[in-house]
């Protein structure tokens, strides 16, 4: 089913009402299931990735991505072509995965996260319905809901006491004290060093084999939830050392916008531009972060490729409903920027795969518009559960391809310039339509991408014309309707109060 066109004129033909969330325009003739009969549950296994952007793998056609089980498995899956982290950042991103909330509800903004008392999630719905629901690897959210937590720290700790020298992949190789480096691009590993010496705990590795060891004691007589949760392509890029091997010497494109001047970014991009234009990144260094991360997307396909094998072996496949996503993207140089915390399509676009073999078309390609709200509110829809008042839309009619399907292409991000912010408590949202001072957020409708801050700033993308987005239309008296309308369905989705809440405990991304 292709995707209506929109213009500027028929966007402002659009439903207006949008209620708490950007959901209710999604309707289908049959809405429980096939034939009117609400579905079995099914057993699911959420492949969770860390950084890994829409536009790198083989199914995408990128030229250097080396994918070949990530490849096997979108051409035995449905596709959606644009899906969107709700946050693009770590913990927020997970957490309105875990709890199918954006973050201005459940209130964590940056990478120290905090649960509130009794917060109700997915998995403790998923679980609560009989689900036996697992979760292996990095956490970095609320998890409380899971039967049963494995976390990247628990794999760690188990290393080490094994082998009391073992270090994490990247220990004693991320160093700021040479004349060479570039400290925040250190785990980028621009020297595109090897791992270390001795035990290497790559947590890619560790968390395959504990899903493998779920899977294989998972009860039979009811459905299982496991999200097996990877690090990488997450940094530190120090992946073992064949898959290192792949790339070296390799001539890659790495985009060359961090020797600009940044005068074209909200304040907050501003200012990372600036401070990481300072340290006079070298094009080589440059080069080797984006070697060292297509290499750690090598392994990482190469440790799904071992979980989706022993799913088999294990005679699963058939009867698991298997979902691959990342929780966010990583910028790799463009807009003169590494890392994510930016709505551009490199932080905040994400892949989506989901394979159901016999139920859904195998290699089909959905060119619509989601987001993670949407897949956590299709989790509770897949496992028989009523989502309640969750904002996101059931997808199962699009990955179906549902010819009666009315579907909005639209995806509502959030995010801070984490500056300036309360650690418990509420932010106002203005009269106007922006959102709360040092909070930003965005709407994907369409081929439209619109963001604006809390200072009033404001960019426009037309990603037909301008997917690099290059060219900010916002100022653009011939866009005027189109900014206010965008602006417009934000403040219509968003709370008058924006929910604040977290402590220091959390993690920022290493697994130790």
């Amino acid at each position: 089913m292709q995707p209506d066109p929109l213009t500027r004129r028929n966007l402002l033909h659009m439903g207006a009402g949008l209620g708490v969330g950007l959901g209710a325009a999604s309707t289908a003739r049959d809405p429980r299931g096939m034939g009117g009969t609400p579905p079995a549950p099914r057993s699911v296994l959420l492949i969770l990735v860390d950084q890994h952007r829409f536009d790198h793998a083989g199914f995408v056609g990128h030229p250097l991505a080396t994918t070949p089980h990530l490849d096997q498995l979108a051409a035995e899956a449905v596709r959606v072509e644009a899906c969107y982290a709700a946050v693009p950042l770590c913990a927020p991103a997970r957490q309105s995965l875990v709890t199918g909330l954006p973050a201005s509800s459940h209130g964590t903004f940056r990478n120290r996260h905090a649960a509130a008392e009794g917060e109700d999630t997915v998995f403790h719905r998923l679980t609560s319905a009989g689900y036996h629901t697992t979760f292996v690897g990095k956490t970095h959210c609320n998890v409380e809901g899971f039967a049963r937590v494995l976390s990247q720290e628990a794999l760690f700790e188990r290393c080490r006491d094994q082998n009391p020298g073992a270090q994490f992949a990247g220990e004693g190789r991320i160093l700021t004290d040479r004349p060479v480096a570039v400290p925040f691009l250190e785990p980028y590993n621009p020297r595109l060093e090897t791992a270390g010496e001795g035990t290497i705990f790559h947590m890619e590795a560790a968390v395959t084999d504990e899903a493998l060891a779920a899977l294989r004691s998972t009860p039979k007589d009811r459905p299982f939830f496991l999200t097996a949760s990877y690090l990488a392509p997450h940094p530190p890029l120090f992946p073992p050392e064949e898959f290192l091997d792949l790339y070296r010497g390799v001539p890659v494109e790495a985009d060359r916008a961090y020797r600009a001047k940044a005068t074209a970014l909200p304040q907050d991009l501003r200012r990372r531009r600036r401070g990481q234009r300072a340290l006079q990144i070298q094009d080589e260094q440059a080069d080797n972060a984006v070697r060292a991360y297509l290499a750690s997307l090598a392994w990482t396909d190469h440790c799904v490729g071992r979980l989706l094998e022993g799913l088999g072996e294990l005679g699963l496949a058939e009867d698991t409903l298997v979902v691959y996503t990342s929780d966010h993207g990583e910028l790799l140089g463009q807009h003169g920027l590494f890392g994510k915390r930016a709505f551009y399509e490199g932080a905040s676009r994400v892949p989506l795969l989901v394979r159901d073999p016999g139920r859904l078309e195998a290699g089909a390609i959905r060119p619509r518009v989601v987001s993670h709200l949407d897949l956590a509110a299709t989790f509770l829809h897949w496992g028989g559960v009523a989502p309640g008042t969750l904002p996101g839309r059931d997808l199962r009619p699009l990955l179906r391809g549902d010819q009666e399907l009315e579907w909005r292409d639209e995806a509502r991000l959030e995010s801070s310039d984490g500056l300036g912010l309360p650690e418990e408590g509420q932010l106002v949202q203005p009269e106007e339509a922006r959102p709360p001072e040092a909070m930003s957020w965005c709407l994907r409708s369409g081929p439209w991408k619109y963001m604006a801050t809390g200072a009033g700033e404001a960019e426009l993308y037309d990603l037909r014309e301008d997917p690099g987005e290059q060219r900010n239309l916002a100022a653009d008296s011939g866009h005027a309707e189109v900014v206010a309308h965008c602006a417009a369905r934000l403040r219509a989705a968003s709370p008058a109060r924006w929910t604040f809440h977290r402590t220091d405990d959390g993690r920022e991304g290493l697994p130790r």
